[in-house]
């Protein structure tokens, strides 16, 4: 009888090719064979393995230890984990968001992003397409096998067939497009924040009908 080893795929988090190893080396330090960048493999619970570099992973780890976890009771609250690694369009977009009363927790990578949906039952990932090293369709590839449970909204300045066929074969659910103006960008988000928090007619005719 032959004893097959139990062994994973990943995507290394430097140069994007596939990376193979053994169940045993989940949360070990790995190398990659092409690139031979230096990364983590961690299984977020239910879901596939995904990798992180040496560096978002100890930052990760830290954040699991300071950051509370959300508790959103159904219907409510929302939390929505914004993947952006500028400065200035993070905190514009996190101001603008926050004042919906939705929760803002910050990714600045696709790895980054992946580690903390993890940790919310109830989510949004809303990504810039254009990030670093992994971009928005990377993400959401991935966001559909980890957490298919999970919308992902991609921003971008421009949008054409391709991104919109694009985002129906990953289950993206928005397309907002910013013409490179940050105003306009969260202009869009809040009103599709708003659009998703605002109780059905049906839903607050129940409750009125409940309440008298």
């Amino acid at each position: 009888m032959i004893r097959q080893l139990s062994h994973h795929v990943v995507d290394c988090p430097i140069c994007g090719r596939p990376v193979e190893f053994e169940s045993d080396s989940l949360g070990r330090e790995l190398a990659c064979g092409h690139c031979r960048g230096r990364f983590v493999a961690y299984q977020p619970t239910g879901g596939q393995p995904i990798a992180a570099t040496v560096r978002e992973h100890s930052l990760l780890e830290r954040a699991d230890r300071l950051l509370p976890k959300p508790d959103p009771a159904p219907g409510e609250s929302l939390t929505v984990v914004l993947v952006e690694h500028r400065d200035e369009v993070f905190a514009r977009l996190a101001a603008d968001i926050e004042q919906l009363g939705v929760v803002v927790v910050r990714a600045k990578s696709a790895a980054e992003a992946l580690r903390l949906v993890s940790r919310c039952d109830s989510a949004l990932v809303l990504a810039n397409r254009d990030l670093p090293e992994q971009n928005g369709w990377v993400l959401a590839d991935k966001l559909s096998q980890v957490a298919p449970h999970i919308e992902a909204w991609l921003y971008m300045p421009q949008v054409s067939m391709y991104a919109e066929i694009l985002a129906r074969f990953l289950k993206v659910t928005e397309l907002l497009v910013h013409d490179g103006d940050l105003y306009l960008l969260s202009d869009a988000v809040v009103e599709r924040l708003a659009d998703r928090r605002e109780p059905s007619s049906a839903s607050k005719d129940a409750r009125e009908l409940a309440a008298a």
